[in-house]
């Protein structure tokens, strides 16, 4: 009975998640920031509480993407 409960309780990993569990050093802050939402709404994001749209998906990615376009041209 305990098994269901515990199945009931754990959320679904969200790609956001994934993304962000798997690269610790990424600021989800920052990059909320730097795409002019808040902080809170990116981390219902990446908790899974918001589904965000295909399109805002697309550009939290494209974001960190550049991010590290950015960093590969540091000299």
């Amino acid at each position: 009975m305990n098994d269901c409960f515990a199945i009931q309780d754990k959320k679904e990993e969200t790609f956001l998640y994934r993304i962000f569990i798997s690269h610790p050093e990424l600021n989800a802050s920052a990059v909320a920031r730097r795409m002019g939402i808040s902080q809170s709404l990116m981390s219902q994001y990446i908790s899974g509480i918001k589904k965000p749209s295909q399109e805002r998906e697309a550009l939290i990615v494209n974001t960190i993407k550049d991010i590290g376009k950015e960093l590969t041209m540091i000299v």
